[in-house]
Order: C-alpha cells, then structure tokens, then sequence
C-alpha cells in the first residue's frame, strides 16, 4: 500500500520515497503533497519546513525566501508582521535602532525622508522635534537650545550667526538685539551708563561736534597743546600757527602762564625781547633779559639804570644808583622821594640837599607854610640891613668923619660878609628847597 508524505516533505508521482521541502522558501503544511509550497512575501518555512510564519518585526520577505530579510538598508524598518517590503522612513522620522518603528528626529536635527539618521543643523540653524528642515535666526538673534535668542547690548549677529560678536571698534555700539553695531561721530565713543555717545578723552563738544579747543591740536588721536612758539586761535584738529612765520621773527618760546590761543603768547626766548615784529638780542646794559616772554613794553631795569618810555631801547645809569629802583614800569623806576630824568629831582613833600649824584631827598617835616614865612622874612631882613648899611655909608660927612666912617663901615661889611657867607652855608640848601618848592607849586 501507499503512505502518504509526512509534513515537511513531498513525494512525486511514482516515487519510492518522500523527499525534504527544502529548497528556496519551501515547505509542506499538509500530508502526501506531491510538490512543496513555496513562501509567500510577508512569509518564511518554518524551521521543520512542516508551516510558514510571518516576518517578524524589522524584517520583510517578498516570498520564496528561507529567511525575512533584515530591514537594515539607508532609512528602512518595518513596524508590522509580515511585511513583503521594508518601509521607508518618512520626513522628519528616522528608524528606531531596531528598525520595528520610527521616531522623530530630535531638536537641532531634520530629515527629508528616506534617512537612516538626521541630520544635524548647519552652524547658526536650528530645528525643533520633527523637522523637515532647519530655520534661521533673524539678524540680531541667535540660535540657542533650538530657539532663537537676541544678542545683548553692546553685541550684534548677522543673518544665520551662530554667536553673538562685540561691538568693540572705536566709537561702536548696538542695542539688544542689534544686526549690527552702530557708530557713534568721530572722536566720540559710545558709553553705557548713559547709553549715548560722548567725547573721547582730550576731546571737547563744541557746536555739536567733539573737537580740540583754540590752543590745542590733534596729535596721535588726541588733542594736545600747541607746543611752545605755536598758538591757534579756534578751535579744530587743524596744526597749530608758528609763531616765528606768521607773528614775530624768531619766536620760538611761548611766554610762561599764557594759553596758547593768540600770537599774545608767542614769546622771544631768554636774552631777547620782542619789538612787535621781531625778537631782538638785549644789547643794552641795566636791561634783565633772564626771563622769556620780554617785550619792548615790559623790559625790565636793573637796580640804578633808567630809560624815558616804554617805546625806548635808550637805557641810561642813573647819577647815583640808589636814586633808580629798577622795574618794568617807566613811570615807577625811581626811589622813593625821587623823580625826573634819571631820577635826579626831589618829589613833592621831600627836601633836597646836595644835588646830582650827592643829592639826596628827605622827607620834610613840619607845616611848609610856616618855613616859608619864616625863612621869608629872614630873607627881606637881611636885605633891609644891607640897604640900611648902603644908606648911612652915603651921608656926607667931615674929612675925618668920613676917614672914620669908611673904617668903620670896611669892618662891618667884612664883619657882615663874614656872617652871610656863614648863614649861607648854613641856611642855602634851604633857600634851595624853597625856591624848588616855588618851582612845583
């Protein structure tokens, strides 16, 4: 008799025996088949070929197979049984790492579709969770645990940055959120605290604009002072005027205290002393050239030396040198009591006795016009004696009488020309005073 195949196993017409399914996908579910079945997609034989089972998760078949195929190629997985194909997977989800589903891509990555893994955002993108694609910040912004976040003050971010840059050039600044720095006038720079810009060091706002003031110039980006036998007169960067081709020949020095704002500080250096026009060499002797800045105007005397006017380069030695002070002021060279050229006249109020270098002037003491009246009439007394001696030498007398009276009047004119010249010496530097004092009045 015949026996039919067991399961797992064929036997063709006329055969002797039964033999194994065990070709490509093959097997036998069912007793005394004649020919295998073959697996269908979706399927694989059972290990004893006897049955088929579905492919199991992440895997596929598309039939006549021994084995699901894995589904490990770029972006497939299969999340069914039995699938005939990997599936692929879509945008913004990439397999599990089993390949049985997907998932979203994470935040900072994207994907088309079609991707094993995601894709990671270019520097200065970014994405949330399940992105297609990647954004980009807003100039001013950027992109910061996938969002975007504003740049600070001070700090700027063009369009697509990935970080947020110093606005550190000279005279720069920006607001939050800024897409780039703003700049603030030249030679001005930007401060926070008032959130404007102001004057750099050295600099000063005049009219609006930072500039240096009259006296200075731009030296190295700053304002310094013109240096000494230069001045400018307004303000500016502009260089400062020399003083020796503009003012005065050969001023190189700047007179000491005096800004320098106007030709006014152009000075003439030690030895030398400006007529207004030209620095000149203080030939003169009695003239103290040791300071700088000497005018024609300002010289200044020594101690015993005068001259007329502050015109005059005429320096003259004084009589006698204590009578001359010295000094810049011509109409103040003379000592106390003194005054006139060379400084060889008494003031009012002082008596002179003596006269060129010997004089001398003191200060007078008493109510003058009591002196006056005194020494007055001393005066007309003394004439009146003189004409009453002429009066009775001129009588007509005897021979001897008249022998008598000559004698007598030789004594007493000897006798009074000895007393005058003695009051003279003693009262004449008086009469003098008197007559000087007539003179002022």
């Amino acid at each position: 008799s015949c026996d039919k195949c067991e399961k797992g196993k064929y036997g063709e017409f006329g055969a002797t025996s039964c033999a194994p399914c065990d070709g490509d996908g093959q097997y036998a579910d069912e007793l005394g088949l004649a020919a295998c079945k073959t697996a269908q997609s979706g399927y694989k034989p059972s290990s004893n070929r006897q049955s088929v089972e579905m492919c199991e998760l992440g895997t596929a078949s598309f039939g006549a197979q021994d084995n699901c195929t894995p589904c490990n190629g770029v972006g497939e997985y299969a999340d069914e049984l039995g699938l005939s194909a990997c599936k692929s997977s879509p945008a913004r989800k990439k397999p599990t790492s089993n390949r049985q589903g997907i998932e979203n891509c994470s935040p900072g990555r994207y994907s088309v579709g079609g991707k094993t893994e995601c894709d990671e955002c270019e520097v200065g993108k970014f994405s949330s969770e399940g992105a297609v694609g990647c954004s980009q910040c807003e100039p001013g912004e950027i992109p910061v645990d996938n969002m975007c976040m504003k740049c600070e003050k001070g700090e700027y971010a063009t369009f697509g940055s990935s970080t947020c840059l110093a606005c550190d050039g000279p005279g720069e600044y920006s607001d939050e959120g800024a897409g780039f720095c703003e700049t603030c006038p030249q030679y001005e720079t930007f401060v926070s605290e008032t959130n404007s810009c102001d004057c750099q060091e050295t600099f000063t706002r005049i009219d609006g604009t930072c500039t240096c003031t009259a006296g200075e110039t731009l030296v190295d980006g700053k304002c310094v002072t013109c240096d000494d036998g230069r001045y400018k007169d307004h303000p500016g960067t502009d260089s400062c005027t020399v003083c020796d081709t503009s003012d005065v020949k050969g001023a190189f020095d700047s007179v000491p205290g005096v800004e320098k704002t106007s030709s006014q500080s152009c000075a003439c250096g030690v030895g030398k002393f400006s007529d207004g026009a030209v620095c000149k060499d203080c030939a003169a002797t009695g003239v103290n050239c040791t300071t700088v800045g000497l005018t024609i105007q300002t010289l200044p005397m020594f101690d015993g030396f005068w001259r007329t006017s502050i015109s005059s380069t005429e320096v003259l030695p004084c009589l006698n040198p204590k009578h001359c002070k010295g000094g810049t002021d011509t109409a103040n060279l003379c000592s106390d009591g003194y005054t006139g050229p060379l400084c060889a006249v008494c003031t009012s109020g002082y008596a002179a006795t003596g006269s060129g270098k010997s004089l001398e002037c003191s200060v007078c003491t008493g109510d003058a016009q009591t002196t006056i009246i005194v020494y007055s009439s001393s005066f007309v007394a003394m004439v009146l004696f003189v004409v009453v001696l002429y009066c009775c030498c001129c009588r007509q007398p005897t021979e001897s009488t008249t022998r008598n009276r000559l004698s007598r009047a030789r004594s007493t004119a000897n006798d009074a020309r000895s007393k005058y010249n003695t009051w003279m010496k003693a009262k004449g530097p008086i009469i003098k005073v008197l007559v000087s004092y007539y003179q002022v009045m």
